[in-house]
């Protein structure tokens, strides 16, 4: 037995450890004590070399390192080989200066574990900078620490004096030696274990360590209570015996003001969240949180025009409110609703006179409040509210103020106001965006949406919701709520005192003062009647806009209108909130039901609300707008039966397969590829159509369109029934549906050499492609 091999034998045991956590780490510091590595990198901190030439400075060299690896110290002879001044004599060919610092090896990851800096001088000698103690920074250390002595100061103003004489401009030449100092360098990092091995259990940097007095015990002092007596202990402030006299003197203490008064412990009541009543407390939890409010500020901040105009109708001839809005009823392009009881509101919806797009997909663009002054009769008050914003240039809304107030009608008013407004939404791009084209959706690889290359019989038409029709959901959805509210009694068995058997002291209404119930505005013409108050419209404003963000819908706020509560809204809201509204509510009101109406998603492409019906077996809808092709569940292009996370994945792999890049098998490549080509190359879909329809007798075919749906239909489960099975990885598990799509490929290549040759057995051929086509859709549902 050797006793280099076990050097602990023979020895003596030494101090113990106290604690078995100290002693860990201890053992593990002397187990690192021969540890040590050193790696190559380029210490830039101007940041004046690029990736390459950093790179390129890295490999040069006869050292063999790669930049940033640690190397171990214990290897291939590193010990002899890795010194400072090896290092640095063999580095006289580098174009930066070559640096080595030597750290410390701690066990927390700290930049003040420099031990040293060595660098060569001009004359070829090397410098060395030590720290001492624990280690410090390397910038700390490059700036001169332990060089600091008497006199320093003096004679950095010497020189810089000299340099005035010599040069002129001290401040150049100090900036071009602070570059010089601070330039890229190649740097040598060596970390080395601490002579001291509790450096590495991490004692020396967790606290302030000294080790001269690590071993030495703490003393602690002792005194006799004996000799205590006498002392400046018993000689109190406190002189007065029915006094409280503390067991020790005090500058301070909470004892010497205790007075006789207070003979009982004083309570005092702190009101909190627990003392309150239970329907308090209810209404706090009820109450909407910030983060569970919904983010107006798009439809709030969009462009929209909410201005009032005064029409004074005094010089009109026969004038008559009621009586000028039955020639706008007469046109077809203009929606005439009496709001109020009294037939004093009227809102006229415009939006139909615009463009043929409101007018086809029942936008809301154009509306115009008439109401009627009570306190001065003379003057009608025009609200226009439109998504459309008015062209400033030109002073364009000084003019169109001028036209409203020139009119001689509410007809002219009317012809004015859309004639306007749809030159600005003509010439302003800013004009023509409406909320639906500003969160339009790009979409990528947009071919794979379209109807030419996708199939109807595997699509649902989603049927295009347009705000008309959204308004007439809500408005129904009142209609229904109000029948169901009260009770119907009939009139009939009621018996009614006659008008001699009234009391003919009966007190008499009589009209009193109207006022906000909120803020007590008095104006009679902004009070909107409620069952039972009055509300100005500043108030209602703010209570709508509050509901909408805590996603009250529908709102209910009782209005004493004619027809609808909803009607009154146009005159409170701009009409980009008025359309959020819209929108939200008849979402809830759909998802809400009773009924199987369908699922509500957005075009992808046109950005209008559709309505999905169910159930939707394969997942895919279309729209009855724009006539795209998407999947209900991610929006993408329709991939039915593969599912929505692998879609992404399988789209790039066929990408890369149709352009001759092979990626997968080749029985799933060629396949793929013939049905992806088949499908989407327009020149072959038009040669196909043309053959059928030229020879549509002969091959007793019944119409074009039915051959057409059917090759669409065959070549698009071909291309993603074939990839589900690929991205599965269950070949054969999912070998029956490979085998089905297969055998429908073949058939359909068949086919279409039969049409080629005008082969009148291709109607037969049609029809067992029809059938297999089914029997592969049954295989396909039982593994999904």
């Amino acid at each position: 037995m050797d006793d280099n091999e076990f050097p602990e034998l023979g020895k003596g045991v030494g101090r113990k450890e106290k604690g078995r956590r100290n002693a860990a780490a201890d053992r593990h510091a002397r187990h690192m004590a021969d540890a040590g590595v050193v790696v190559k990198s380029i210490d830039d901190p101007n940041h004046v070399l690029g990736k390459r030439r950093k790179a390129r400075l890295l490999s040069e060299g006869t050292d063999g390192m790669v930049g940033h690896v640690p190397y171990s110290i214990n290897r291939n002879n590193r010990w002899n080989e890795i010194c400072p001044s090896v290092i640095l004599n063999g580095s006289d060919e580098s174009e930066v200066p070559v640096a080595v610092v030597e750290c410390a090896i701690t066990s927390k990851g700290t930049s003040s574990n420099v031990a040293a800096l060595h660098e060569a001088n001009d004359d070829g000698d090397v410098d060395t900078i030590t720290a001492g103690g624990k280690g410090t920074n390397l910038n700390t250390l490059r700036a001169g620490v332990g060089k600091r002595t008497r006199g320093a100061k003096a004679r950095k103003e010497a020189r810089i004096a000299k340099m005035m004489q010599e040069l002129g401009d001290p401040e150049v030449e100090a900036e071009k030696e602070e570059a010089e100092e601070q330039g890229p360098r190649v740097q040598y990092t060596i970390y080395k274990p601490h002579q001291n091995h509790r450096v590495l259990a991490g004692k020396l940097f967790s606290r302030k360590y000294n080790i001269r007095n690590a071993g030495r015990a703490r003393v602690q002092k002792k005194f006799d209570l004996e000799d205590v007596e006498g002392c400046d202990l018993e000689t109190s402030v406190h002189v007065e015996d029915d006094v409280y006299k503390p067991s020790r003197d005090m500058k301070f203490c909470l004892g010497d003001y205790i007075t006789g008064k207070s003979k009982s412990t004083v309570f005092v009541r702190r009101q909190s969240i627990e003392s309150q009543p239970s329907d308090q407390t209810d209404q706090l939890e009820d109450t909407p949180k910030p983060f569970d409010l919904l983010d107006i500020s798009e439809y709030v901040r969009a462009p929209q025009t909410f201005n009032w105009y005064e029409i004074n109708t005094a010089k009109w001839t026969d004038f008559n409110f009621a009586l000028e809005f039955k020639d706008l009823e007469e046109d077809e392009n203009l929606d005439v609703i009496w709001v109020d009881l009294e037939g004093r509101q009227v809102i006229v919806d415009a939006s139909a006179a615009l463009s043929e797009e409101e007018k086809k997909f029942g936008e809301l663009s154009l509306m115009l409040v008439f109401e009627r002054s009570l306190v001065k009769p003379s003057i009608t008050k025009l609200l226009v509210n439109s998504s459309i914003e008015i062209d400033d240039r030109h002073k364009a809304g000084e003019r169109f103020a001028a036209s409203l107030t020139a009119a001689k009608s509410f007809k002219e008013v009317v012809a004015v106001a859309t004639t306007a407004f749809a030159e600005w939404r003509l010439s302003d791009h800013r004009s023509q965006r409406s909320l639906r084209n500003a969160d339009k959706k790009v979409l990528t690889n947009y071919t794979a949406y379209l109807l030419a290359e996708n199939s109807q019989f595997m699509a649902k038409t989603a049927k295009t919701l347009t705000t008309k029709r959204q308004m007439s959901l809500i408005k129904n959805n009142e209609c229904v709520l109000a029948d169901e509210s009260f009770e119907r009694i009939e009139t009939d068995s009621c018996e009614y005192p006659s008008d001699d058997e009234e009391d003919a002291d009966a007190v008499v209404p009589q009209m009193v003062n109207m006022k906000c119930d909120r803020c007590s505005k008095a104006s009679i013409d902004d009070l909107f009647e409620l069952d039972d108050c009055w509300r100005c419209r500043s108030c209602l404003n703010t209570e709508i806009v509050h509901k909408i963000r805590a996603g009250v819908f529908p709102l209910d706020i009782p209005f004493m209108v004619n027809s609808s509560e909803f009607d009154s809204l146009p005159a409170i809201i701009p009409l980009p909130l008025l359309k959020f509204y819209i929108k939200s509510t008849a979402c809830e009101l759909i998802a809400n039901s009773d009924d199987e109406i369908g699922d509500i998603h957005d075009c992808p492409s046109c950005r209008h609300m559709c309505l999905v019906p169910r159930p939707n077996e394969f997942n895919t809808c279309s729209c009855s707008s724009c006539g795209i092709h998407w999947c209900t569940s991610c929006l993408g292009a329709p991939h039915w039966p593969m599912p929505c996370d692998q879609f992404p994945a399988w789209s790039k792999i066929l990408f890369d397969d149709v352009c001759g890049y092979r990626s997968m098998k080749r029985e799933f490549s060629d396949a793929c590829a013939e049905a992806y080509n088949t499908r989407c190359t327009l020149l072959k879909s038009l040669a196909f159509d043309k053959n059928v329809r030229r020879n549509l007798k002969t091959l007793k075919v019944s119409s074009v369109e039915k051959v057409r749906e059917l090759r669409k239909t065959v070549t698009l489960i071909v291309q993603n029934g074939l990839g589900f099975v690929y991205m599965s990885k269950k070949c054969d598990e999912l070998g029956d549906i490979k085998q089905s799509l297969m055998q429908l490929s073949d058939m359909w290549r068949e086919a279409e050499s039969s049409l080629k040759r005008v082969d009148e057995t291709f109607g037969a051929q049609i029809e067992k492609i029809e059938k297999a086509l089914a029997a592969a859709f049954v295989t396909i549902k039982k593994h999904i």
